[in-house]
């Protein structure tokens, strides 16, 4: 079925020929950081597999995030493909910063403009949720074509979550250097925020192939029962290092 739907076709043209590659591109990646991820939270923390399957599902999530993206550029406009872009972007983000955090654990002299730029893009990003958060809200109150509560609220928790963790990465950018590191500060943030993308890889392949729930609840559940799991992980953490209290890289 996969081959057939994939087998070059002469009368396809160009955009759905890429549309086509695309998508190929996007299920490599997704089925790739599914199977990857799951490696690092079972091997050594810090080991040669942990470190090697690491790097698979950071590629693999990067390829997912663009290639989402891509696929509303390469579509015409679309409601979902909108919304599916920004996933990509919060699903980027928490991949990238979740591994960028572990070179923070080492004193370096300033945080380098690739982080700063990063960081600026998602806080933006999010700020855009809000405001489509609003407007999807806002249409479907006073019943305006395009009004949509769906949307209204899944902009709404994407965008929450992306500016707070763009607003908490900013202030450690801005005060880097100038307080002492908080204790395994870097080791904390690294979990939660490669988990919170490996949970969004996994709410990907649920939306596409579960059909007979919500789509609100196929969204939200595994946010929910994941933010559960990170929890009681990070508590297992804690307990086995002697950390009284889990701070991430926030610092007050």
């Amino acid at each position: 079925m996969f081959a057939r739907q994939f087998t070059p076709n002469p009368n396809l043209t160009d955009m759905e020929t890429i549309r086509n590659m695309n998508t190929v591109f996007h299920i490599i990646g997704g089925f790739t950081a599914l199977s990857a991820g799951l490696v690092p939270m079972l091997a050594k923390k810090g080991g040669k597999v942990h470190i090697a399957a690491g790097r698979i599902f950071f590629w693999a999530m990067m390829l997912v995030s663009f290639s989402a993206a891509a696929a509303f550029f390469i579509k015409p406009y679309s409601e979902g493909r909108l919304f599916l872009m920004f996933v990509g972007i919060f699903s980027f983000y928490l991949t990238y910063t979740g591994v960028r955090i572990v070179k923070h654990k080492k004193p370096m002299e300033k945080i380098p403009f690739g982080d700063w730029l990063v960081n600026g893009i998602a806080a933006l990003s999010g700020l855009i949720m809000l405001a489509l958060s609003g407007w999807f809200l806002y249409g479907a109150v006073a019943n305006l074509p395009g009004g949509n509560v769906f949307f209204g609220i899944m902009y709404a928790v994407f965008g929450v979550f992306m500016v707070r963790i763009t607003w908490t990465d900013f202030r450690f950018h801005r005060q880097y250097g100038q307080a002492e590191p908080v204790r395994m500060a870097w080791f904390f943030t690294h979990i939660q925020r490669i988990l919170g993308a490996y949970i969004g890889a996994v709410t990907a392949f649920f939306v596409v192939n579960v059909h007979f729930l919500p789509p609100l609840l196929v969204w939200l559940a595994p946010g929910v029962i994941g933010g559960i799991g990170i929890g009681r992980w990070v508590a297992h953490y804690r307990k086995k290092l002697g950390i009284a209290k889990v701070q991430t890289v926030r610092m007050d």
